[in-house]
């Protein structure tokens, strides 16, 4: 019976190791094939703009219609700017899970962290009216401000907080921000932290710290953050669905609900509303048509046409150029982003802005992602093509389009990103564990 039982575990052992290697394989010849392409795209680049978007606009829909069948988003929108022209904007599905409303191109979603493109430019517009500069130190405006010591505080500028180079872990005071506490006493709370390094050294991502450039431009014009984004921005680009904060978020009825994504199911949740503590961060909800109007505005360094037919330069190209440069590495960024498509490299960030290189070309851009939604947008400034993806889903459906769109317009061999993902996610999911029966 002894030699019997050591013979079946040994089998059992056998069997599990064979399954193991069978994954193994099946993981191996996964990677394997996506490097194959990535090679061929590297020692085979495509003449830049090689392929104008209405070439494969047909295409493009038919592959959102496979993301959303494979990912199943309840909504998801997208809006593509060419040369100056927008040439596509959709939107796809319903509000809410469980219901039938239908979104459209104003539906609104929260776009999380691409509220911070907004700050920087605004920052840019008040620094050409000559009321703030991206050098003015943090301690102008707030004198008895300490973030860490009193001495590194009164280093730390306008241009430090928009670059998120101040000088501290990442995320400082996130963690807080979907309590009770005030924005204020949050701020208070990081008297405490500790320094790492000197500010502009280096990249550590933040929210809490962000929101500080809001209150700087408060007080250089006296006016609240969020007037100043709609006067300034908002209602000159005609970007009438755009509003900051909670309240004007719950006013609107056309707005889409939150859903988390777990394993092919999506479930509805609430809402997270922490985040609107620190406006310029994460305090932006908007349409598809009014952040692709933004996106247009962007990739027109700054030139908006007004109502009255002519063209004006809303922000400077110089200022339009200084939030868009590559101001400090992102190793950690660029390690993040290689893992998914490895045609992404050398990655920066700006004044709220990162800065990529796709395939060897600069790329400007900017996600988001709060709890039931993720947001993106990007552009190529050399061949003035980008794209928005908004989704009210956590499901990685904005990467996957992206990628699948930038290698369309750049002439690259088609690479199917919604299935590589899909079969990455399956590869890695938990092996359910056999019960055994107790014998008798």
């Amino acid at each position: 019976m002894a030699r019997q039982h050591c013979h079946k575990q040994a089998k059992g052992v056998r069997v599990k190791t064979f399954v193991a290697r069978q994954r193994q394989s099946r993981a191996f010849l996964l990677s394997f094939g996506f490097w194959i392409f990535v090679f061929f795209f590297m020692f085979h680049p495509a003449q830049a703009g090689s392929v104008p978007v209405d070439n494969f606009l047909g295409r493009l829909e038919s592959y959102i219609q496979e993301i959303r069948t494979t990912w199943q988003p309840p909504a998801m929108a997208v809006g593509v700017v060419e040369k100056g022209q927008i040439k596509f904007v959709k939107a796809y599905g319903i509000k809410k899970q469980g219901e039938s409303s239908p979104v459209d191109e104003h539906t609104i979603f929260q776009i999380a962290s691409l509220s911070k493109t907004f700050a920087s430019t605004l920052a840019g517009e008040l620094a050409d009216e000559g009321k703030i500069s991206f050098d003015d130190k943090l301690v102008k405006y707030f004198p008895d401000i300490v973030l860490g010591t009193p001495e590194h505080t009164k280093k730390v500028t306008l241009g430090h907080i928009l670059s998120h180079t101040t000088g501290f872990a990442g995320h400082a005071g996130d963690s807080k921000l979907n309590g009770d506490e005030s924005f204020d006493n949050i701020m208070d709370s990081l008297s405490a932290l500790k320094v790492s390094v000197e500010p502009g050294r280096i990249h550590s991502y933040q929210n809490v710290i962000y929101g500080l450039s809001g209150d700087m431009m408060e007080k250089a014009t006296g006016d609240t953050y969020a007037h100043l984004v709609t006067s300034h921005l908002l209602e000159p680009l005609q970007m009438t669905d755009t509003t900051l904060g909670k309240d004007a978020l719950f006013a609107n009825p056309n707005r889409t609900h939150p859903h988390n994504y777990g394993r092919n199911n999506h479930s509805l949740i609430d809402y997270n509303t922490g985040y609107y503590k620190t406006l310029p961060a994460a305090g932006v909800n908007s349409s598809i048509t009014d952040v692709t109007k933004w996106l247009k505005f962007h990739m027109d360094k700054g030139v908006m046409l007004a109502p009255d037919g002519n063209y004006y330069q809303l922000v400077s190209e110089k200022n339009m150029a200084l939030i868009h440069s590559p101001i400090v590495k992102t190793p950690a960024e660029t390690a993040r982003m290689n893992r998914g498509n490895p045609l992404i490299t050398d990655t920066y960030y700006g004044y709220g802005w990162r800065v990529y290189h796709y395939n060897g070309r600069p790329m400007y851009m900017h996600g988001g992602m709060l709890r039931g939604y993720r947001s993106l947008l990007a552009y190529l400034p050399e061949e003035q093509v980008g794209i928005v993806i908004l989704a009210n889903s956590t499901a990685p459906v904005t990467g996957i389009l992206r990628s699948w769109f930038f290698d369309r317009a750049l002439g690259l061999p088609e690479v199917d990103y919604n299935k590589i993902t899909k079969d990455k996610e399956n590869q890695t999911r938990p092996i359910k564990k056999k019960t055994r029966r107790k014998r008798r």
